[in-house]
């Protein structure tokens, strides 16, 4: 079968990967969903949702070209505007990386739907590694803009939708999380 188990020391305590703390729940968001960056098996930092950067030459400034034609799993298409929303609701709900944010980005803006400009307060050249972290990974702005609680929707516990190798078809507390490959 094409079939892969893994098993995993403790239930995730969070599907949402913008609220997840532990390393089990991180397991799973790594397969559903992207990030800008990640770091490879050699601890290298690469492109995830990201085909190309630059950085300003006062290095306050950068410019992130998203890879073109991704989508969600829900078959929406992902855009600069997604990366926005993730940060900006990390940055006001304190999310995993709300501090690095808070204190490092001083605007954020979407001149396309596939760039995005994140402008900082001072250089800080660990940024890039921050947005490669395994706790911050792109959410999809159309499913949790408008929500009461961002914490306790669909999308953040029953339903997660990524742009990730593999998509969420369910969940049965205490017995098993089920992907399929997307």
């Amino acid at each position: 079968t094409n079939t892969l188990a893994l098993q995993i020391a403790s239930e995730p305590n969070k599907l949402d990967p913008a609220l997840n703390s532990t390393v089990d729940g991180a397991c799973l968001a790594i397969l559903a969903f992207s990030g800008l960056f990640m770091y490879d098996e050699n601890g290298q930092l690469t492109p995830d949702l990201v085909d190309t950067y630059e950085m300003s030459e006062d290095g306050l400034t950068y410019t992130f070209n998203l890879r073109k034609g991704v989508k969600w799993h829900d078959g929406e298409p992902f855009t600069s505007a997604d990366v926005e929303f993730t940060f900006q609701m990390i940055m006001d709900n304190n999310g995993v990386i709300a501090q690095e944010l808070n204190t490092s980005v001083a605007e954020m803006s979407c001149p396309d739907e596939n760039t995005f400009v994140m402008v900082l307060n001072a250089p800080n050249s660990p940024i890039l590694g921050t947005l490669a972290w395994y706790a911050n990974f792109i959410l999809p702005k159309h499913l949790y803009e408008g929500v009461e609680d961002w914490k306790t929707c669909a999308a953040a516990t029953t339903n997660p939708i990524g742009t990730g190798a593999y998509k969420f078809v369910s969940y049965d507390r205490g017995v098993s999380v089920v992907l399929e490959k997307n």
